[in-house]
């Protein structure tokens, strides 16, 4: 008996056999009590799952399974406060392993979540393969982030390899200066929406149909099937003329009527031209006025409104009906419509 307790009693390392026996015990009981924390966790948030059932709350408690295992680190690390006296190295090792433990598990959970919110709500406004390279780049940034603070925790200095990764940054941002422009002005037109796919623009002379927002540039279907890609860039620089949003469209037509017409029949142009826009459906009237005396003709002009929004195809033919009745009402009254003339005056000697 007095072996044993002598045993118990010897010394290793300023802590006794019998503070090692209890700690290794102490050890196995956080163990088991932190397994069964771990697993009453996993329940609590399968029942908040169901509750939330989608959004953000939701995605968060995905990631929880990413985080439990700091739980099963925590008896390792009230270790290193029972026992007294441990080696130097063997305190490094454990803090620095904790430090490796609950990064990797912030990271991780971090990076799921952003990218199941990311993929809940930018999935129908972005490209598969932009959201996957968007996925890509957050985790390559959480990821060194991560490793300057571990590598900064356990003893390293990292000024210098911020300072190296700082200098290759500013080189690689100098050559790509022009691509990163693109795909930051990406990015504007995403989230501003100057246009979408499917739109009609304008920009500097070309028109088009949108029919895809790329990283680099956009391209459009122009009206006579040629494809045009515009940089991202120069399509939020320049004025860029969208069509899509339009409600009516105005129109304003020049009628010329001939000088030799007399003076009622001229008085009657304005009422006939308002029952022209009238009788044609979806077309309303702005205004007609007797405008100018031009070189060869008495000019009306005619305003109206078609609603046919960015349709071209019912936009003419609204005008096109209007136009038709104009020349059965002046057929009507035998009211001619002018035509440039020139009227030769001859003097006899």
């Amino acid at each position: 008996m007095l072996v044993i307790n002598d045993f118990l009693k010897t010394i290793i390392n300023g802590n006794t056999v019998l503070d090692y026996i209890v700690c290794a015990l102490l050890l196995v009981a956080a163990l088991m009590a932190a397994s069964f924390i771990r697993k009453r966790i996993h329940r609590i948030v399968a029942v908040l799952k169901m509750r939330f059932n989608g959004g953000i709350a939701s995605d968060v408690l995905t990631g929880e399974e990413k985080l439990t295992p700091i739980i099963q680190y925590i008896p390792f690390f009230l270790v290193t406060y029972y026992l007294k006296d441990l080696p130097p190295i063997v305190d490094k090792i454990i803090s620095s392993v904790g430090v490796v433990i609950i990064t990797f598990c912030l990271v991780r959970f971090a990076a799921g979540v952003m990218k199941l919110v990311g993929n809940r709500y930018l999935n129908r406004r972005l490209e598969p393969v932009v959201l996957g390279a968007m996925n890509l780049f957050a985790d390559v940034v959480l990821w060194i982030i991560a490793v300057l603070f571990v590598l900064s925790n356990i003893g390293f200095n990292i000024n210098t390899l911020i300072a190296g990764m700082g200098i290759g940054g500013m080189a690689v941002a100098l050559a790509a200066q022009t691509l990163l422009s693109d795909i930051f002005n990406y990015f504007t037109i995403l989230f501003d929406k100057p246009f979408n796919v499917g739109d009609w623009v304008e920009l500097g002379g070309h028109a088009g149909t949108v029919e895809k927002i790329g990283l680099k540039g956009t391209r459009i279907r122009a009206f006579n099937g040629e494809k045009i890609v515009i940089s991202n860039t120069d399509m939020t620089k320049g004025m860029l003329k969208n069509y899509e949003d339009m409600t009516t469209r105005r129109n304003v037509t020049i009628i010329g009527v001939e000088y030799g017409t007399k003076s009622d029949l001229l008085k009657q142009v304005p009422q006939v031209l308002k029952r022209c826009v009238a009788g044609v459906e979806g077309v309303s009237l702005g205004r007609v006025n007797f405008a100018t005396f031009a070189d060869s003709s008495l000019n009306f002009e005619l305003v109206y409104y078609v609603s046919a929004g960015s349709n071209t195809s019912l936009y003419m033919e609204r005008v096109e009906q209007v136009n038709y009745n104009i020349i059965d009402a002046f057929t009507e009254l035998n009211i001619s419509f002018a035509f440039p003339s020139q009227t030769v005056y001859l003097a006899k000697d």
